[in-house]
């Protein structure tokens, strides 16, 4: 039988003590600070981004407690057209109320006088089909 001389070469790669530990560093540590993450243990984000800012806070559901802002947008001037056509009335259409309800809603407004006075006028009252519907001008000082 003939005998082997020499040295016996292996398929393994060989790697320094000093890779393995890097490279397993590189492989788990991502891992450990996402999972201190979500235990509460590490915090990326700030407490709060801007105190200045009038927040609200939303009903808590399954999502947790929102905060929002409100923001006011507006289209850019270019935009716009050149003539803008000018409303001078508006109908309010209140479903299912009838007088008694109207002078309990005008009540809760706290409307002037003169502003109930302009509200109350018959020729710009129609009810049909249980729908109050009221025409409103611009001059007739109710905001």
């Amino acid at each position: 039988m003939p005998t082997l001389t020499g040295s016996v070469a292996t398929s393994a790669p060989h790697m320094s003590r000093r890779k393995t530990i890097l490279l397993s560093l590189l492989l788990l540590g991502p891992w450990v600070l996402l999972g201190l993450y979500f235990a509460g243990w590490l915090n990326f984000l700030p407490a709060k981004l801007s105190t200045n800012a009038d927040y609200f806070c939303c009903n808590p559901g399954p999502w947790g407690n929102l905060e929002y802002v409100r923001i006011l947008t507006e289209p850019p001037d270019q935009q716009l057209p050149a003539n803008i056509p000018s409303i001078d009335s508006a109908i309010w259409t209140f479903k299912g109320y009838d007088s008694a309800k109207l002078d309990a809603l005008w009540s809760k407004a706290q409307l002037s006088s003169e502003q109930l006075e302009n509200i109350r006028r018959p020729e710009y009252t129609q009810i049909k089909d249980g729908i109050t519907l009221i025409k409103v001008f611009k001059d007739m000082s109710l905001v």
